[in-house]
């Protein structure tokens, strides 16, 4: 943020599709489980043809992407998302291996365009890397987003914007459940 930094807790951060599906989400009622569902199938099917409405989602979005230290290749990604938790919702399985190490989030990140995005859907649904050229797919500890100007992004569910984003992993927060 140019107005110095906000300090934020969360379990599942985004930009690009995360954040450009929120948007059209939220466009439209924020229609819970089933309106989700018909946006995820719609991007889908018009990602075989380049259709408008997928490439709205899923086209790479400018930004730069430093990963512990190191900025990744593409200027442009169309898909950047961190978790805690592997399911994303509607069974997007896009962090399949958040739970593998408690200390550091799952990272995943794509610069492909929508016809070459979309249809690795199926690796998410089923749990597996979505791979491709310029993919990242690691356990982090730190990473940030650089905008040209101001960007999306997404914190569990809530859309906002900055010109940079850095997100660290944080300390484990033990959750006490009531016996049975």
């Amino acid at each position: 943020r140019e107005d110095g930094p906000a300090e934020r807790l969360g379990f599942i951060f985004g930009t690009g599709l995360v954040a450009q599906f929120f948007e059209l989400y939220y466009e439209r009622g924020a229609p819970g489980y089933s309106g989700s569902a018909r946006i995820v199938a719609r991007v889908f099917v018009e990602s075989f043809v380049g259709g408008p409405f997928a490439r709205r989602v899923l086209d790479p979005l400018p930004c730069s992407l430093e990963v512990e230290g190191t900025t990744m290749a593409a200027g442009a990604w169309s898909l950047v998302c961190a978790a805690v938790v592997p399911n994303l919702g509607i069974h997007m399985l896009v962090n399949y291996r958040a739970a593998e190490d408690a200390g550091r989030p799952h990272l995943v990140a794509s610069p492909l365009a929508a016809r070459r995005l979309g249809p690795r859907a199926p690796f998410v649904l089923a749990g597996r890397s979505i791979g491709g050229a310029g993919h990242v797919d690691q356990l982090v500890r730190q990473f940030a987003i650089r905008f040209p100007g101001t960007g999306p992004y997404v914190l569990d569910g809530e859309l906002l914007h900055a010109n940079r984003v850095s997100v660290t992993a944080g300390p484990l927060v033990p959750i006490v459940a009531p016996a049975a």
